[in-house]
C-alpha cells in the first residue's frame, strides 16, 4: 500500500543526511514489546509528481512480527518528463534473505529523493550439548556470515549524486530488541557494524523516539560485488540482533542516473560457539532451533499514517510560507 505522507511525528530508526524527520506511528506496536522476531520493509519517494506543497513523500511499508514471521515487501515507483524513481525491498527471516534496490534517472528536476530499507531481527539463545545455558567467556565467539550479491551503476558517481547503499548489523542485550527502536547509540545496543556500499563518504544516522541521532562509524567499505562479509561477535551473553540493507539517493539539482541493485541478494547465516546449539525467537532462522513455547503464529501489520519530512520538503514549506 502506498501512503501519501504529509507530516512528521517520530524519528525513524535510520536516516540519511537529507532527512530531517521520518515519522513512524509506533502506538500499534506497544502490545508487542515482548516479541523480538520481525521482518520490515520501507520504500520512500519524493518527485515533482507530488504537487501538493504539504505532501512530502510517497511511502510504502510492510511489517510482520512474532514467531515465524512471514516475508515483508515494499515497492513504489514514479516517473514523468523529469525522469524516474523506483524503490523496492524484501525481507524473509526464514531464508535469511534481504533485498533492496533503488533507481534514479534525473533529467532536470530538483528535490528528488528515493530510499529503500529491508530489515529483520531475531533473538538468539545459546545452549550446551546437555541443554544447559551456555556461558560466554572471553574466548567465546559467534560468527555472522553475510553473502552479498548485487551491482551498482552510476553516472556521474554516487558521491556526486549524493547517493549510496549500506549494510548494518546491530547486537542487542537479550530481550531488548524493539522493531521501532534505534539501532545504535542506545544502552541496549552492545555493538553495531556498518558497511558502506559504493560510496565511502556516505554518512548514516540512527535516531531514537525523542529525535536524538547518532552517526554510525563505518566498519568497512565495499566497492565491488559479490562479497562475503564475516563478522565475529562476543556479546557476553545471549543476545538479540537486527540486520539491515538499504540504499538512498538525493541528488539535489545534479542530473544523472544510478541503479543500486541488491535484489539478488543479501543472505545471512550465523554460527554459534563450537559445540553449542542456537535457539531463535523466530524458530525459523536458518541453522537455529525454535525456543520452547514458541508458537508459530505470524502477525501482520501494515503501518499507516506514516510521516516523513526531508530537508528539501522543509525548504518547500519555508518558500510557501
Amino acid at each position: 500500500m502506498v501512503t501519501r505522507t504529509k507530516s512528521s511525528l517520530w524519528m525513524t530508526r535510520v536516516v540519511l543526511p537529507i532527512l530531517a524527520f521520518a515519522a513512524l506511528n509506533t502506538s500499534s506496536h506497544a502490545t508487542q514489546a515482548g516479541v523480538q522476531a520481525y521482518t520490515e520493509t520501507n520504500a520512500y519517494i519524493h518527485s515533482p509528481n507530488q504537487t501538493d506543497p504539504n505532501e512530502y513523500f510517497l511511502s510504502a511499508r510492510d511489517f510482520k512480527y512474532g514467531a515465524n514471521p512471514g516475508a515483508s515487501s515494499s515497492s513504489i515507483a514514479e516517473s514523468g518528463t523529469w525522469g524516474s524513481l523506483s524503490s523496492n525491498s524484501y525481507a524473509n527471516l526464514a531464508t535469511g534473505a534481504l533485498k533492496s534496490q533503488t533507481t534514479l534517472n534525473n533529467i532536470g528536476a530538483s528535490g528528488l529523493y528515493v530510499q529503500s530499507n529491508a530489515y529483520f531481527g531475531d533473538g538468539f539463545r545459546t545452549s550446551n550439548p546437555d541443554g544447559s545455558p551456555y556461558t560466554w567467556g572471553p574466548s567465546s565467539s559467534g560468527l555472522f556470515t553475510l553473502n552479498l550479491s548485487g551491482s551498482i551503476t552510476a553516472s556521474p558517481s554516487l558521491p556526486a549524486l549524493n547517493a549510496g547503499a549500506f549494510v548494518v548489523l546491530s547486537i542487542f542485550r537479550p530481550g531488548t530488541l524493539d522493531p521501532n527502536g534505534a539501532i545504535a547509540g542506545i544502552p541496549d545496543v552492545i555493538q553495531y557494524f556498518y558497511w558502506q556500499l559504493g560510496n565511502p563518504t556516505l554518512d548514516l544516522f540512527s535516531c531514537d523516539y525523542s529525535g536524538h541521532c547518532t552517526q554510525l562509524l563505518p566498519t568497512g567499505f565495499l566497492a565491488a560485488f559479490p562479497q562475503t562479509i564475516t563478522q565475529q561477535i562476543n556479546p557476553g551473553s545471549d543476545f538479540d540482533w537486527t540486520l539491515l540493507i538499504g540504499s538512498y539517493g538525493s541528488p539535489g539539482s545534479a542530473t544523472g542516473s544510478f541503479d543500486m541493485d541488491f535484489s539478488h541478494t543479501l543472505t545471512a547465516e550465523y554460527t554459534g560457539p563450537a559445540g553449542t546449539t542456537t535457539y531463535s525467537q523466530s524458530g525459523v532462522f536458518p541453522g537455529t532451533q525454535a525456543l520452547v513455547g514458541t508458537v508459530p503464529e505470524p502477525g501482520t501489520l501494515v503501518l499507516l499514517g506514516l510521516g516523513l519530512a526531508a530537508v528539501c520538503a522543509s525548504r518547500l514549506r519555508r518558500e510557501d510560507a
